[in-house]
């Protein structure tokens, strides 16, 4: 269950990835996760939890952990509790339960600023907006994909060393969790919209 707990301030803080199986054209955008967090890796102030669904795709580098495999709701649930941060930096996304279940537990996220994943954050409250630096078109997919900046995708993560910083966001997307996404209300007002 996404159970409420006290975010603790960690002397690394936790950046959790859930790359699921990558989606169509790369969708969940690796890459980028990889490439921005080479940034801050030098650092040696962060740890960065990528967990996929393919399997024997696990593996250990300086500060990255990468985990593979089909997990249970509960092993999925608990790598975001140890998480302090969550990055979707998808190229295109559609309602992304990720940014719901994250926001549910206290995680901030860090979302390009794209619909629909901006459209759910409240930039330096609630997680972090990445600047997109070209809308490119993907054949076979009816919606353009949001090509972050790496610089700026890296700039947010080092922002969140800042341990007061993130814990206010925690607690922000939290309370942003508790007061919008509600499922009974939302559905609610979805049946009076259709009715």
């Amino acid at each position: 269950t996404y159970a409420w707990q006290e975010p603790v301030k960690k002397d690394k803080p936790v950046i959790f990835f859930p790359a699921g199986f990558g989606g169509v054209a790369d969708r969940k955008n690796e890459d980028a996760v990889i490439k921005a967090f080479s940034y801050v890796c030098p650092r040696d102030k962060m740890i960065l939890h990528i967990h996929t669904q393919q399997e024997g795709k696990g593996g250990q580098a300086q500060n990255i952990i990468k985990t593979s495999g089909t997990v249970d709701a509960n092993q999925l649930i608990q790598y975001y509790k140890e998480a302090d941060v969550i990055v979707l930096p998808s190229r295109f996304e559609g309602n992304c339960l990720p940014q719901q279940e994250s926001m549910a537990l206290g995680r901030p996220t860090i979302v390009p600023d794209y619909p629909p994943l901006n459209e759910r954050l409240s930039n330096g409250e609630t997680g972090f907006l990445i600047k997109v630096k070209e809308l490119k078109e993907v054949q076979g997919i009816f919606v353009k994909s949001a090509e972050v900046d790496i610089v700026d995708f890296a700039t947010k993560l080092i922002l969140l060393e800042d341990k007061d910083l993130l814990y206010s966001m925690q607690i922000n997307s939290y309370k942003y969790a508790q007061e919008n996404l509600n499922w009974k209300e939302n559905s609610k007002k979805l049946i009076d919209l259709l009715v």
